[in-house]
């Protein structure tokens, strides 16, 4: 029987996770993994790029489910799994409702929680929303802490999580990172099929789907999309398939030149479009320290960012959501793309093997 289950419900939890997972079974201390049902094809497919795979996958939720249903289904889902099972500990990650699902369940089964990337804070209670929120609730709830920098240890700190269980071990997304970029560059462009024939010269990737996004900031970002492309300048995006989303690209974009709409991409696809943008325009967290990991400019379509580290970087910057300076400062960066500084300011790609190592302590 696994002493450890990890809960995963999104592929972003999956790709950071998946390191964990392989140095702990390395260990002899092999996680039961358990898909929670919020995205399972995608936590499937970013799983299999690490030879990995869920044991466990709850009912699929439906499309659309509000945050309250949602929070109630997974906490029943994994509530009753955890009573039957009776792992020693819970390993959650980042910000999810899965994530939040899984640290309440396990604690009111009496399990002890660990919260991989803990102390994340924006300083804003509802941007990113929900999860800072999430974060918060889900670092009360934990019993150990793996911050991946030395100010996230010092925000837990702050708010009262003892200071000998919080650990700075880096963060797991530059295991991933460099995981996959060392495959996905000895590929050519053309060996990944789900990516669109480019024209030669600049292209800009581009993500957008959180909630505080939608509507009226989505379509200005769409708007400046256009007129990127306008430029002569290719763009790229991979379009999330919430329906709102979806709704407002397609119908702004889907007939523009230059722009090539697709659908969520494989992980190693997805790395291979950072690799070659010429400048990423993103509202994402995972995609910040992607783009800050492999050093290529990005500009963050956010108010707030719960990681500062990145913009240490010198090729990330936060640009906030007013479109008109979105847009100077993109033409100013595909004309001079800035330089990034030497060494990631997310850790050295060893959290795996850090975390891995307290678990084994901890277990014995």
């Amino acid at each position: 029987m696994s002493r450890i289950v990890a809960i995963l419900g999104t592929r972003p939890e999956a790709i950071k996770m998946a390191p964990i997972l392989r140095e702990l079974a390395q260990r002899r201390l092999r996680p039961m993994i358990l898909s929670t049902g919020q995205h399972p094809h995608l936590v499937r497919q970013a799983l299999d790029v690490f030879g990995l795979a869920p044991e466990v996958e709850l009912p699929a939720v439906e499309n659309g489910t509000g945050l309250n249903d949602l929070l109630a289904q997974l906490m029943s889902s994994i509530g009753g799994f955890l009573s039957f099972r009776r792992p020693e500990l819970v390993l959650v990650h980042g910000d999810t409702t899965s994530a939040l699902a899984g640290a309440l369940a396990a604690t009111w089964a009496r399990i002890l929680v660990g919260h991989v990337e803990a102390g994340l804070r924006s300083g804003l209670r509802d941007d990113p929303f929900p999860e800072e929120m999430n974060r918060i609730l889900i670092d009360r709830a934990s019993n150990l802490w793996f911050a991946p920098t030395e100010r996230a240890r010092e925000a837990l700190i702050e708010e009262g999580c003892p200071a000998d269980v919080i650990f700075v071990t880096g963060n797991p997304v530059v295991d991933a990172v460099h995981f996959v970029s060392s495959q996905v560059a000895r590929k050519r462009y053309a060996e990944f099929p789900q990516l669109p024939v480019l024209p030669p010269g600049p292209w800009v990737l581009v993500t957008s789907h959180r909630r505080e996004s939608r509507g009226r900031v989505l379509a200005a970002i769409c708007e400046v999309v256009e007129r990127i492309a306008a430029s002569g300048v290719g763009v790229v995006w991979p379009v999330h398939r919430i329906p709102e989303v979806q709704t407002t690209v397609e119908a702004k974009l889907g007939a523009v030149p230059n722009v090539y709409l697709t659908p969520p991409l494989p992980y190693p696809a997805f790395v291979r479009l950072l690799l070659g943008a010429s400048l990423i325009l993103t509202d994402s967290g995972g995609v910040q320290e992607e783009a800050a990991v492999l050093g290529r400019p990005t500009l963050v379509l956010r108010a707030a960012t719960e990681r500062p580290e990145v913009l240490q970087s010198g090729v990330v910057r936060l640009v906030g959501t007013e479109m008109d300076e979105v847009e100077r400062i993109a033409q100013l960066w595909l004309n001079a793309p800035p330089t990034a500084n030497v060494g990631s300011p997310l850790g050295d790609g060893r959290a795996a093997e850090r975390i891995a190592s307290i678990v084994e302590q901890l277990l014995g």
